[in-house]
């Protein structure tokens, strides 16, 4: 495990930048882009009230800009879910689960977020995005895959390495995003 001094000696982004903090990728978000969401794919349940203490402060900071961001937490198990439970959460934000409709439902979720290797899931998904919880299957990169997927399921989404060959996915079935 490398510190934080430690990382940003070592390492370098892509153009040699240092390696932010979160706060400072916030602002950079908020400051220096467009973009209108961001996820934080949490691993460290201890990390999660600083990091929910980081948005409320840069939601806050982007308000007074004029700017809405959507903060998305994602959490992969029932640690790092229970540790948003029991945090305090700054408004706005929401969360995503990678577990169990069940979970999103318990954590009051928006989103789900299953691997694409549990398969389409379709008597899941289907009536979880009637209810309102938006479906993203990850990490698909097949082109066959993802047809089967969108056909199969009508996901709102995926996450992939292959984004133009999912957008042209997409063009062939306006279904797949409907928001």
């Amino acid at each position: 495990d490398l510190t934080l001094k430690q990382t940003r000696a070592y390492c370098k982004l892509t153009y040699l930048e240092s390696i932010p903090t979160l706060d400072e990728a916030l602002a950079a978000v908020i400051d220096d882009t467009t973009l209108e969401g961001v996820m934080l794919d949490m691993k460290e349940a201890p990390a999660m009230q600083t990091t929910l203490d980081i948005v409320a402060n840069r939601t806050k900071l982007a308000l007074a800009k004029g700017r809405s961001v959507k903060m998305v937490v994602d959490f992969p198990d029932s640690a790092v879910a229970e540790a948003y439970a029991a945090a305090t959460k700054p408004p706005g934000v929401t969360c995503m689960t990678e577990t169990s409709i069940e979970d999103a439902d318990k954590y009051g979720c928006t989103y789900f977020a299953p691997r694409w290797s549990r398969g389409p899931m379709a008597d899941t998904v289907i009536p979880a995005q009637k209810r309102g919880i938006n479906v993203f299957f990850w990490t698909i990169e097949e082109v066959e895959y993802m047809n089967f997927f969108i056909e199969s399921s009508q996901p709102r989404g995926m996450l992939t390495d292959r984004s133009p060959l999912l957008f042209l996915r997409a063009q062939k079935y306006p279904e797949f995003y409907a928001p």
